[in-house]
């Protein structure tokens, strides 16, 4: 396991998190057990069995604990396996049901190769090919810590590797478009699309003949991935931009208050040194005078480096929240 990280705490409210991971060949399932991030993140990867290789860079804030939080990961990863084998999983149950693949077909998925994109702890996994038994499957979408789904599964499948409770089903799909006066002849290969939502415990699968099928997918990884980092982006500066202000003017604030009470205090002594020289006679009144001015012209001095030191602090802090929000929005 190599790790890489960045720690940064120059935001005493919010410390923030960079970090890269490479793992070899760890075990599903000790992982799922081991770390809290992949069961927030990955969810599904609960009941499986099997070996993974992943590499992840990503952003976050950190919480109690020194724990990042889930809701401000922002990141790109990919994930590898030559097997992974499906347990125990309601999502894989539903599948299986509705598809009536039956139980003597395989569940194993191979040859894993999967790129995906983490937007404010919502995984978003691109397009990736794997085989379960005889069928080819096209997977991608986007899942949530919420538990919610949103996938669309291409398969393809031998007709004469059909499982036996699948033909049937095709069948009874077939005869529904026949209704709709759609001609449908079950070619070689046949191609089926199945959407998946709802959630993981509870997942809705709804399987469809023919090429497309995308279309019903409400919205497209890439256009949701676009549009979920636009939001981002202005939800991210503007909460930084929004703490970064208040602490700017807090200080602003506090150096004016406190250059006030310097002029103040050097306007009553030297007011108070013209006072007592009154009575001394005009050379004495004269030279508290002057001794009064230079009083008060060094009050101004002071007062004025407190408020160009309290400026120069206020400007780094907005600074470095605009660099902060640009790490995490990458």
């Amino acid at each position: 396991m190599l790790v890489n990280a960045q720690y940064d705490s120059r935001d005493s409210l919010n410390h923030y998190l960079a970090s890269s991971l490479e793992i070899n060949g760890i075990g599903i399932e000790e992982s799922f057990n081991t770390f809290n991030t992949v069961r927030q993140l990955a969810p599904v990867a609960e009941g499986m069995d099997g070996t993974v290789s992943v590499e992840f860079d990503f952003s976050s804030l950190l919480g109690e604990g020194m724990i990042p939080v889930i809701e401000s990961i922002n990141g790109k990863g990919s994930l590898r396996s030559n097997r992974v084998q499906l347990v125990s999983s309601p999502l894989y149950d539903k599948v299986s049901s509705v598809l009536q693949i039956g139980e003597e077909y395989s569940n194993e998925f191979r040859d894993l190769d999967v790129n995906f994109e983490v937007i404010e702890g919502r995984v978003y996994v691109r397009p990736f090919e794997t085989v379960m038994g005889d069928m080819k499957l096209n997977i991608s979408g986007d899942h949530g810590i919420d538990q919610t789904l949103n996938y669309l599964v291409k398969v393809e499948v031998p007709a004469s590797k059909l499982p036996q409770g699948m033909s049937t089903l095709l069948t009874g799909l077939a005869v529904n478009a026949a209704l709709l006066g759609i001609e449908y002849y079950q070619p070689e290969t046949l191609k089926m699309n199945v959407i998946i939502d709802g959630s993981i415990k509870d997942p809705r699968v709804k399987p469809s003949l023919g090429q497309g099928g995308g279309s019903e997918v409400k919205v497209t990884v890439k256009e949701t991935i676009s549009n979920v980092a636009q939001e981002k982006t202005k939800k991210v500066k503007e909460q930084v931009s929004e703490r970064a202000r208040k602490q700017a003017d807090k200080i602003l604030s506090e150096a004016q208050l406190k250059a006030g009470e310097l002029k103040a205090e050097a306007a009553f002594a030297a007011q108070n040194l013209i006072d007592e020289a009154s009575e001394k006679g005009v050379l004495t009144k004269m030279a508290a005078e002057r001794a009064a001015d230079a009083l008060k012209k060094e009050a101004d001095n002071k007062a004025s480096k407190i408020e160009e030191e309290a400026e120069r602090q206020a400007e780094k802090i907005l600074k470095e929240a605009r660099e902060q929000a640009d790490k995490l929005i990458k």
